[in-house]
């Protein structure tokens, strides 16, 4: 656990935009030139606070898991549905009860959709290329 800040702040780096969507932090999504820069900080504090990790991450195994949901304009997630399981289900379940477990601002005002579809990926004792941490 004395890494997981560490770690947690390696798989928070900024990526670069790609078309239209962007990478943010291991969390994809198309932003529609709206600026999620508040919305992002506040979406992560939430999703750290409520992630657990689990007892198989605090023994060394390493995993990751790509889930998609979506956002709603109030904030609540619907949709979630595991992309790329980890292989270990605590860990697919940790992740997902940190976002279900979550309360989510409303989107920004300036993006003019309904809801918004996103990517996280979480890493348990990995590096986001995939190398242990």
């Amino acid at each position: 656990l004395r890494d997981l800040d560490r770690r947690l702040q390696a798989s928070g780096t900024f990526g670069s935009a790609t078309g239209t969507s962007q990478d943010l932090g291991g969390l994809r999504f198309d932003p529609q030139g709206a600026d999620f820069s508040l919305w992002i900080e506040r979406f992560r504090t939430e999703v750290y606070r409520n992630w657990i990790i689990p007892q198989p991450a605090m023994m060394g195994f390493k995993g990751r898991v790509e889930i998609e949901f979506t956002v709603e304009r109030d904030g609540r997630v619907s949709g979630l549905r595991i992309l790329s399981p980890s292989g270990t289900g605590a860990f697919d379940r940790a992740a997902q009860n940190a976002l279900l477990g979550s309360r989510f601002a409303p989107l920004p005002s300036d993006y003019r959709p309904a809801s918004v579809t996103m990517v996280a990926a979480f890493f348990y004792n990995m590096a986001p290329t995939g190398e242990g941490a």
